[in-house]
Protein backbone atom coordinates (compact mmCIF):
# COMPACT_ATOMS: atom_id res chain seq x y z
CA UNK A 1 0.00 0.00 0.00
CA UNK A 2 1.12 3.38 -0.88
CA UNK A 3 1.51 5.84 2.10
CA UNK A 4 -1.85 8.02 1.56
CA UNK A 5 -3.66 4.52 0.73
CA UNK A 6 -2.31 3.32 4.13
CA UNK A 7 -3.37 6.46 6.02
CA UNK A 8 -7.06 6.11 4.54
CA UNK A 9 -7.16 2.68 5.43
CA UNK A 10 -6.07 3.34 9.24
CA UNK A 11 -7.97 6.30 9.50
CA UNK A 12 -10.93 4.42 8.13
CA UNK A 13 -10.90 1.08 10.44
CA UNK A 14 -10.02 3.53 13.48
CA UNK A 15 -13.77 5.17 12.79
CA UNK A 16 -15.37 2.27 12.09
CA UNK A 17 -13.67 0.74 15.79
CA UNK A 18 -14.74 3.95 17.52
CA UNK A 19 -18.21 3.42 15.89
CA UNK A 20 -18.79 0.58 16.97
CA UNK A 21 -17.62 0.87 20.54
CA UNK A 22 -19.97 3.74 20.53
CA UNK A 23 -23.12 1.57 19.70
CA UNK A 24 -22.00 -1.27 22.24
CA UNK A 25 -21.86 1.55 25.07
CA UNK A 26 -25.11 2.89 24.27
CA UNK A 27 -26.79 -0.84 24.23
CA UNK A 28 -24.88 -1.49 27.67
CA UNK A 29 -27.17 1.69 28.65
CA UNK A 30 -29.48 0.63 27.61
CA UNK A 31 -29.61 -2.47 29.36
CA UNK A 32 -29.32 -1.25 32.53
CA UNK A 33 -32.08 1.06 31.95
CA UNK A 34 -33.68 -1.75 31.24
CA UNK A 35 -32.81 -3.87 34.11
CA UNK A 36 -33.98 -1.07 36.43
CA UNK A 37 -37.44 -1.43 35.10
CA UNK A 38 -37.88 -4.52 35.53
CA UNK A 39 -38.92 -6.70 38.37
CA UNK A 40 -36.56 -10.09 39.22
CA UNK A 41 -39.17 -12.97 39.47
CA UNK A 42 -36.70 -15.09 42.16
CA UNK A 43 -39.13 -13.39 44.80
CA UNK A 44 -36.94 -11.37 46.08
CA UNK A 45 -39.20 -8.11 45.02
CA UNK A 46 -36.06 -5.75 44.19
CA UNK A 47 -35.49 -4.81 40.31
CA UNK A 48 -33.62 -6.91 38.49
CA UNK A 49 -30.88 -4.56 38.34
CA UNK A 50 -30.52 -4.65 42.26
CA UNK A 51 -31.53 -8.50 42.69
CA UNK A 52 -29.47 -9.13 46.44
CA UNK A 53 -30.12 -12.49 46.33
CA UNK A 54 -26.24 -14.04 46.46
CA UNK A 55 -27.62 -17.45 44.66
CA UNK A 56 -30.49 -16.10 42.76
CA UNK A 57 -31.33 -18.90 40.03
CA UNK A 58 -33.16 -16.32 37.13
CA UNK A 59 -31.40 -13.08 37.49
CA UNK A 60 -28.68 -13.88 34.99
CA UNK A 61 -31.28 -15.83 32.28
CA UNK A 62 -33.34 -12.63 32.89
CA UNK A 63 -30.50 -10.28 31.85
CA UNK A 64 -29.60 -12.40 29.30
CA UNK A 65 -33.58 -12.17 27.66
CA UNK A 66 -33.07 -8.71 27.86
CA UNK A 67 -29.64 -8.83 25.73
CA UNK A 68 -30.96 -10.59 23.22
CA UNK A 69 -34.39 -8.36 22.64
CA UNK A 70 -31.61 -5.48 22.35
CA UNK A 71 -30.01 -7.27 19.99
CA UNK A 72 -32.92 -8.20 17.97
CA UNK A 73 -34.23 -4.39 17.84
CA UNK A 74 -37.40 -4.88 20.21
CA UNK A 75 -38.44 -1.75 21.48
CA UNK A 76 -38.40 -1.13 25.12
CA UNK A 77 -41.61 -0.68 25.80
CA UNK A 78 -42.21 -4.23 24.57
CA UNK A 79 -39.64 -5.57 26.93
CA UNK A 80 -40.98 -3.85 29.82
CA UNK A 81 -44.62 -5.25 29.60
CA UNK A 82 -43.98 -8.14 27.82
CA UNK A 83 -40.30 -8.97 28.69
CA UNK A 84 -39.98 -12.38 28.41
CA UNK A 85 -42.75 -13.55 26.31
CA UNK A 86 -41.89 -15.37 22.96
CA UNK A 87 -43.11 -13.37 20.10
Amino acid sequence: MHGAARLRHTLLSVVMLASLALALDGDSARMQSLTTKVFCNCGCGEVLAQCSHLECKTRVPLKQEIASAVLQGKSDERQIQYPFEEP
